[in-house]
């Protein structure tokens, strides 16, 4: 089922960090302020919204989007009616787009178009979605590990298959030659729609191949694309030959050859290293990424590893004596429990990381943040953070209730943006149909009947019934209790999410916390894989954010409230 696209608006807010003048955001944009010095903040009201998909005049760019949905519409006419019961539901489009529509005289893709045809949910066709993807994997590996980057620029962190909120972020930031963006990596999984995201992200590389940089995240291996949802997804939209044995694979090179970082210029404090994860024990100088193989699935251990996967510390929560400050700032690397790979990295580590090669600052994503960024001061007092994340996706996996953010840099100051999310289409978990998703409920309603039926017909005349047939029945009780089970347990999963997304709207509603307790449920899915759950190529545990014990998690945050 689609959404209205009028419906799929966007809040900004516009947050300050550093001084300075020159921010290219108009004050009239400015949901709210938050400024930083020295690691304290505070937050002001908001002052305005804005709705960022309907704040550009039309172009001449809406107008090509025009003329090829009319040329579509000619060469590949609708096999179906368009009238709608709901007229202000958009229909979903049914029709693949070829390649002689998607790409223009030039053989470049159709921007516009190709953004209004995903943003309905149409595909594309197998010819065309293989040469996006191999225009765009020709253009990446012709990059450096390392990206050499300038100020002004925009970072944007993880997107993860919200491509609805991708779609409102980019008419914001209005993609062009003179417009300079970094994506972090981590463009697929969780999220429905990873395979319009990267469509939509290789145009716009092909069209502005020097103003849209994508560096590699830990999502675009294949041992987190088969484990988490991509695979599933590429074969749901476009079937097991196509979207498995063809497409996948295209992107699978696509993202071996994706960059591993990039240093950012221009900026009047100084330059920015920028990753997914983080820095290593094996790293020293930026010669030691120069000189990787990057084209390869990431080993689970090293530095290519680390790059990918590395967090920074945890901060205290509590305040500490001036001891274990000096304890706790002494910390270089410790394993990385959570994850169950790579480490996380201390105050001593980054220190000496910046300092030896002139960086004032790391800028990542990798991590949740409710706020959708975070600025590491490590407990000092300094003029920018030692450490940056930047996280993009707004709700993230419809649960976290968090904002989005990016970051921008420019010549004088950085700034930060802010922005909640968009409405999209709905798919039922693990894109499975109403048909299959609803038969175990049937199922389960049918023994329920059957072993009510049993228990009534016995307890009807238990004269007439000899021992033997008294036998065969608790046995065929027996029986529909554990087939009652079995049904239960194999549904436990999607019940469970279904419930805890209801519940936690009733927290949020009712201004209870929501954000931690998600962010702990859904620890487990944030890691690397288990190794005996690999060669399923499940999509389980996507949604599985409190299939364990919702009603607990629900009653801790009332019990902590009261």
């Amino acid at each position: 089922m689609a959404v209205n696209d009028e419906n799929a608006t966007e809040q900004l807010a516009a947050l300050h960090v550093g001084g300075g003048e020159g921010s290219s955001t108009p004050p009239e944009q400015h949901l709210g302020q938050q400024q930083g010095s020295g690691g304290s903040t505070r937050r002001l009201k908001p002052t305005k919204s804005v709705t960022i998909a309907s704040a550009s005049p039309l172009t001449d760019k809406c107008f090509m989007a025009v003329a090829a949905e009319s040329e579509f519409n000619k060469k590949v006419p609708r096999s179906v009616g368009t009238d709608r019961p709901v007229p202000s539901v958009t229909v979903p489009e049914s029709r693949e787009l070829p390649s002689n529509v998607l790409f223009s005289d030039n053989y470049k893709p159709n921007l516009p178009f190709l953004k209004m045809h995903l943003s309905k949910q149409g595909r594309l066709e197998g010819k065309a979605a293989v040469e996006l993807i191999r225009q765009g994997t020709a253009l990446i590996a012709a990059e450096p590990n390392i990206l050499d980057l300038s100020a002004p620029i925009t970072i944007c962190g993880d997107l993860h298959g919200q491509y609805f909120d991708f779609l409102a972020l980019l008419e914001h930031l209005h993609p062009g030659p003179n417009t300079q963006i970094l994506f972090l990596g981590d463009y697929v999984d969780r999220g429905d729609f990873s395979t319009e995201i990267l469509f939509l992200l290789i145009a716009l590389k092909i069209h502005y191949p020097q103003s849209i940089w994508l560096i590699r995240g830990n999502h675009e291996t294949r041992q987190m694309a088969e484990f988490m949802t991509f695979l599933s997804e590429c074969e749901f939209k476009y079937g097991q030959k196509l979207g498995r044995e063809e497409l996948y694979p295209e992107f699978l090179k696509f993202f071996d050859q994706l960059p591993l970082g990039a240093v950012i210029k221009g900026y009047k404090g100084g330059n920015f290293f920028a990753v997914h994860g983080g820095i290593s024990p094996m790293l020293a100088t930026l010669d030691d990424i120069n000189t990787l193989n990057r084209v390869q699935e990431p080993p689970v251990v090293g530095l290519m590893c680390d790059l990918l996967w590395a967090d920074p510390v945890e901060e205290p929560a509590e305040p500490i004596s001036q001891l274990q400050k000096v304890i706790w700032q002494g910390v270089e690397y410790e394993p990385n429990i959570p994850r169950q790979i790579s480490h996380v990295y201390g105050a001593r580590a980054v220190k000496a990381f910046l300092q030896k090669n002139n960086f004032i600052s790391i800028i990542r994503g990798h991590q949740v943040m409710e706020d959708g960024f975070k600025e590491h001061f490590f407990l000092e007092q300094t003029a920018v953070p030692m450490v940056i994340t930047v996280f993009t996706c707004p709700n993230y996996c419809d649960t976290y209730t968090n904002r989005g953010a990016i970051l921008h840099i420019y010549t004088e100051r950085f700034t930060f943006e802010q922005f909640t999310a968009s409405p999209h289409p709905f798919f039922l978990p693990d894109f499975s149909d109403a048909f299959s998703h609803t038969l175990p409920f049937f199922m389960d309603s049918i023994v329920g009947i059957l072993a009510d039926l049993v228990v009534a017909v016995k307890e009807e005349s238990p004269k007439s019934i000899t021992e033997e047939e008294q036998q065969r029945e608790e046995k065929l009780v027996v029986k529909m209790e554990q087939l009652k089970d079995k049904l239960r347990r194999r549904d436990a999963g999607n019940s469970s999410i279904a419930r805890i997304r209801r519940e936690i709207l009733a927290l949020k509603e009712a201004n209870l916390p929501v954000f931690g307790k998600v962010k702990e449920l859904d620890r487990e899915n944030e890691g690397l894989p288990p190794r005996e759950t690999m060669p399923q190529h499940t999509t389980y545990v996507r949604r599985k954010l409190a299939r364990a014990n919702t009603e607990t998690c629900i009653l801790d945050l009332k019990n902590n409230n009261k």
